[in-house]
């Protein structure tokens, strides 16, 4: 634990960005395979898609920030969420932190099992891997896109205007991030 009388500082945007850019290059791999795996099935497909997605962008954060209060990114950059007292992050905690992320999940998810099945299973089976990725991201309305980016653009300016370089995931967890050296 990390006291109020130690030289705290917090993590900012140069170093969130790092962290979710090692998260991705670990990631990737997952992805990728699961946008190239030559399904037999929609519903494969369906359930290996959402369920890559839920486990890449909901469970993976909120899991790692409970245990270690870092993703592997996290660790690798030197930076920790923790509550606002400086101790553990909590479950309750995780969830909240990751609640809007887990709200967009939820209708990402929705929307590519709905376009996975909106089209034939024959025609399913002959799609390649970019005509699957076009499918599924024409199938997202661009007004769910928007609140996507609004929702970064706004966690971006929270950072920028608060002492604390709070984002605003963290002030819905009540959570903040520091550097750990």
């Amino acid at each position: 634990m990390v006291s109020q009388g130690d030289n705290l500082a917090y993590a900012g945007l140069w170093l969130r960005l790092k962290a979710i850019l090692v998260d991705c290059i670990i990631l990737l791999p997952v992805w990728f395979f699961v946008m190239m795996y030559p399904y037999k099935s929609r519903m494969n497909a369906a359930v290996g898609a959402v369920g890559i997605l839920f486990l890449t962008g909901v469970v993976y954060p909120i899991c790692f920030h409970v245990k270690w209060g870092q993703t592997i990114g996290k660790m690798f950059i030197k930076i920790k969420v923790t509550n606002t007292d400086f101790s553990p992050i909590n479950v309750y905690q995780a969830i909240m932190r990751s609640s809007v992320d887990t709200i967009f999940a939820l209708i990402y998810s929705s929307i590519q099992v709905r376009a996975i099945y909106s089209v034939s299973r024959e025609q399913f089976l002959q799609l390649g891997m970019l005509a699957r990725s076009t499918l599924l991201s024409g199938a997202t309305p661009h007004a769910l896109s928007d609140l996507s980016y609004a929702w970064t653009i706004g966690g971006i300016i929270a950072i920028l205007m608060n002492r604390k370089k709070r984002a605003l995931r963290d002030f819905i967890g009540e959570t903040v991030l520091i550097r750990v050296l």
